[in-house]
């Protein structure tokens, strides 16, 4: 008898797709399975970041651990799955007690314009002074109401007084560009809000 390689192939691909379909399945449609799959990843990530705490980050701390960076960032890395986090800011982090510890590391890093982490003083320092904050959010939030008023009159035929004349193509794209810039500036106001808290701010 001669195998038929082929059938062969073509069964067992049939089968991948089928069980792979069969999960997604499971995932979308029953709430039980979709609720153990995010119970075991949210167990396992405390079990990583409680067991980083007793190894890495506990040791650390004594004085005569001597333990080279390389290693530390190392297990670090492990521990989060990923490479993006300095281990000196997640010990910061874990020293202010912080709740949602890669949430905030990875809003600290994202905004590296703004916010600069001494490590030495251990310390969150941003460019900006904290009284200015409720002014740059409430222009930026006009600026945003300004902007989609003359898109939506533009779009509905309107013409504005000191607009006119001016190529209704490139202003809607002018003012389009605008608005994204400013919704940008208003996420990044936000993150810096959340921070609020642990940025040691300067008088």
């Amino acid at each position: 008898m001669e195998f038929n390689w082929q059938t062969i192939i073509s069964l067992l691909s049939i089968t991948v797709i089928s069980t792979s379909l069969i999960q997604v399945f499971k995932y979308m449609a029953l709430p039980h399975y979709r609720l153990e799959i995010n119970r075991k990843q949210h167990s396992d990530k405390a079990n990583a970041l409680s067991n980083y705490i007793n190894d890495t980050y506990a040791p650390y701390k004594d004085s005569s651990n001597t333990t080279p960076k390389s290693v530390i960032q190392r297990q670090t890395n492990a521990a989060f799955a990923t490479t993006k986090f300095n281990f000196e800011l997640i010990f910061l982090l874990l020293d202010r007690d912080v709740r949602d510890i890669e949430l905030r590391a990875a809003d600290i890093q994202s905004r590296w314009i703004l916010l600069n982490v001494d490590y030495k003083s251990k310390k969150i320092k941003c460019l900006l002074k904290k009284t200015w904050l409720p002014k740059i959010i409430f222009i930026v939030f006009i600026l945003y109401f300004v902007f989609s008023i003359l898109i939506i009159g533009i779009v509905s035929g309107y013409e504005w007084y000191g607009l006119r004349g001016i190529n209704e193509s490139y202003l809607l794209i002018t003012l389009f560009l605008l608005i994204l810039i400013d919704a940008y500036i208003i996420y990044v106001m936000g993150i810096i809000k959340n921070l609020e808290n642990l940025i040691d701010w300067e008088d």
